[in-house]
């Protein structure tokens, strides 16, 4: 396996736009890049990002599930067909294209170059995303799905390519002893609220996880262990419990916590009218993202 990393950057003082760069054969090639999923046709909205988040998330097109101007962006970028009843067969391609065009020529051919020669050494070329730890709340370059980057000969996951995301955190990495067996907490949020009677969604994605680890477990190289309620609460109660079970030496976070909700408060009165949502982000934190949006109780999955 050989290794590629693309590494993004805010521009300070722009909001519109990002750089991206990478190491070719011939030294490290940068491209400056606008945000993709634009609307520049309706009133008060210009980024669809959260639009594409419940595209990417949703198995077949449910109208409730998006605005009428959403609705008419999609048919304007062909994500949807003209009768808004069902999404163009190749709207995942479509997503993928645009991504892979705002890259640049240069860094284009560095990444077909590097596909070619693992395609001809018969080894996978791997991907690494590499992100800021600090991204502005205007630019957000980890929202956007990079992993269905698409050329002229179809997706690069379908072409020997892996993909990762890394976070550039300027502190060290620590120096952790190795073990002989990792441990593996797994926290995987339903997104269900008895209270308001929404339930809890299946879970699949938790089951295939432990699915994939099961004979690793049998090996005994892992041991798998699931957070049955994945609160912040019940995480920080697990996690002091170092005298009697386990230290996790693995954290992985499948984080589903977009609920969309009416927004009471004074501020968001306007918001209201405009047939606008604010959307709660788990119960980690007291961030609010604005998002389009009809139907009450929509849900967007979103992998942390």
């Amino acid at each position: 396996m050989t290794l590629l990393e693309l590494r993004f950057y805010p521009i300070k003082g722009k909001q519109d736009c990002f750089k991206v760069s990478v190491e070719g054969s011939l030294g490290e090639v940068h491209h400056e890049a606008g945000l993709p999923f634009l609307d520049s046709e309706t009133p008060d909205v210009q980024d669809r990002r959260f639009t594409v988040v419940k595209i990417l998330e949703s198995t077949h097109f449910k109208e409730d599930n998006f605005s009428e101007d959403e609705q008419a962006w999609m048919v304007r970028e062909q994500l949807l067909l003209p009768e808004q009843n069902a999404f163009e067969p190749e709207y995942l391609a479509t997503i993928g294209r645009k991504l892979y065009q705002l890259l640049g020529k240069d860094i284009q051919l560095v990444i077909e170059a590097a596909v070619a020669e693992a395609k001809r050494d018969r080894i996978f070329l791997h991907i690494r995303l590499r992100f800021p730890a600090e991204d502005p709340k205007p630019v957000r370059i980890t929202d956007y799905p990079w992993e269905l980057l698409h050329n002229q000969y179809g997706f690069l996951a379908h072409q020997g390519v892996t993909f990762s995301r890394y976070i550039a955190y300027p502190s060290p990495r620590p120096n952790l002893p190795g073990v002989e067996r990792l441990n593996v907490l797994l926290i995987s949020s339903g997104a269900g609220d008895e209270r308001i009677g929404l339930k809890s969604l299946p879970a699949v994605e938790g089951d295939a996880i432990a699915n994939g680890l099961q004979q690793a477990q049998e090996q005994g190289k892992i041991q798998l262990e699931i957070l049955e309620s994945a609160t912040l609460k019940a995480l920080r109660r697990r996690l002091s419990e170092r005298q009697t079970s386990a230290v996790p030496q693995v954290l992985h976070f499948d984080g589903h916590g977009f609920f969309g909700k009416r927004c009471n408060q004074v501020g968001c009165r306007k918001a209201i009218s405009m047939n606008n949502w604010v959307i709660n982000v788990g119960e980690t934190g007291n961030r609010r993202q604005k998002a389009e949006g009809r139907s009450k109780g929509v849900r967007f999955r979103s992998k942390v």
